[in-house]
């Protein structure tokens, strides 16, 4: 698998995938619009149609749904969603608990919690099955 739909690196892989969710733009689009991009590049590659994260339980289900469109689903939860805020994505960058120190010297500590953790409901199971059910019988959706 590889993150760069680049022609050139076409036949040293096999799967590209569409990389982390801006949780600040509508989420389908966004991803649809990555989708076509690999289509264009590398049309023989299969899609890793990613899903982390979500912004909240109504996008993960609209997403669900779409990705037998894209291509594979993926599935990055298993029993509650996790809505990071956009500032977590820094955390990679400096030690989580130096940084954390960093913020609160800086007269701005973060007291968010890190993750929603919204568990998932029978419906979201039912989005999940019906996506993959689609996927493999070559459906365009869910």
């Amino acid at each position: 698998m590889t993150h760069t739909p680049n022609p050139h690196f076409a036949d040293m892989a096999d799967m590209i995938r569409l990389n982390d969710v801006n949780t600040r733009a509508p989420v389908v689009p966004q991803m649809t619009h990555r989708a076509k991009v690999v289509a264009a590049a590398c049309p023989d590659l299969i899609v890793d149609t990613d899903n982390w994260p979500m912004p909240d339980p109504e996008t993960f289900r609209e997403y669900v749904r779409g990705q037998p469109a894209l291509g594979v689903p993926s599935l990055y939860y298993a029993t509650h969603l996790d809505r990071f805020p956009p500032w977590t994505k820094e955390r990679t960058h400096v030690g989580w608990d130096h940084y954390l120190e960093l913020r609160a010297e800086a007269g701005s500590p973060i007291t968010e919690p890190l993750a929603s953790h919204e568990e998932l409901t029978a419906e979201d199971y039912a989005v999940v099955r019906d996506a993959w059910r689609a996927a493999r019988k070559g459906a365009r959706d869910a």
